[in-house]
Order: C-alpha cells, then sequence, then structure tokens
C-alpha cells in the first residue's frame, strides 16, 4: 500500500494535449494570414521606389545634359502602359525607338494613368522640370490587382516626387 502512495503519475492528460494543440493552431493560422498580406505590400511599395528612381535619373540626364545615342543634350522622359513602363530621350515617345528601355511591372501590378496626359512625364533638359505640367493632373498611380493595394505618387512642376 505504501507502493501506492508513494508513485507519482507523470505526463499530461489527453485534454491538456488537445488545448495546447488548439492555441499552436490558432497562432499558426494568425501567423500565416499576416505573412500572405506582407509580399503584396511589399511588391508594391518596392515598385513604387523603383519607379520614383527611375524618374529621378531621367531627370538628372535631362539637368545634365547626359547625351543620348541622337548626340547632344535631350530631353528625357517616362511613358506608361498597363503593365510597364518605358525609359525614352526626346519630348515625346517613340515606339520602338532604339534609345527605349522598357521595365515591365511584376504579376499582379498596374498603373492607373488616366491623371497623367498622353500617358507620360517629360522632364525638359537644362532644366530637369516637368514639361507640360498641369496642377490637376498629376499623380500615378501603382495598383496591386490581388491585394487591392496601391500606392500614389505626386508630383509636382519642378519634379518633386512624392509616394502617398
Amino acid at each position: 500500500m505504501s507502493k501506492l502512495l508513494t508513485h507519482r503519475r507523470s505526463g499530461f492528460t489527453l485534454l491538456e494535449l488537445m488545448l495546447t494543440l488548439a492555441i499552436l493552431g490558432v497562432l499558426f493560422a494568425l501567423t500565416v494570414v499576416n505573412l500572405t498580406n506582407i509580399i503584396p505590400t511589399a511588391s508594391t511599395r518596392s515598385a513604387g521606389e523603383v519607379l520614383v528612381a527611375d524618374l529621378r535619373e531621367q531627370q538628372m540626364k535631362a539637368m545634365s545634359g547626359y547625351e543620348a545615342i541622337t548626340g547632344g543634350a535631350s530631353d528625357y522622359g517616362i511613358y506608361f502602359d498597363t503593365d510597364h513602363y518605358v525609359l525614352f530621350t526626346g519630348d515625346s515617345y517613340t515606339e520602338g525607338a532604339q534609345e527605349n528601355f522598357e521595365i515591365n511591372l511584376q504579376g499582379g501590378l498596374e498603373f492607373d494613368t488616366t491623371d497623367l496626359p498622353l500617358s507620360m512625364i517629360v522632364f525638359s533638359k537644362g532644366s530637369g522640370e516637368v514639361m507640360n505640367y498641369s496642377s490637376t493632373y498629376h499623380t500615378i498611380t501603382i495598383d496591386n490587382v490581388v491585394s487591392k493595394e496601391s500606392r500614389t505618387l505626386l508630383f509636382n512642376q519642378l519634379g518633386v516626387f512624392e509616394i502617398l
């Protein structure tokens, strides 16, 4: 009889194991839901940052008098299509021109350029100001069709850009 009193049972009950597994399952589900939103958000954000870098590069080329293939200083700009944009030389976009450089957006991203005249921004040689600037048409929006997230880029006549 003394042997029974001194011997203790160790281990977990079935109820304790089920409760622990339920808590771990809920934590795992919350983590997965939150992580799936990170990728589209990061994709939209990085596309906006790359676009601003490309816009600033085109503006710097126009300001510095960078000589294009055509020879001499020139205007520089970016033409926007739904799923890509094109860096170009000159005061207007010419499809298929030798000096054009096309950048494709990653899957699920697209431009909403309804606020841009002729779907392009052109920087004047020397000053780097936005040609044909309109205070009513001064935004570019990148939409993520998967996550329904968007990033809006505002710019002014001087070519100063801000991501909202």
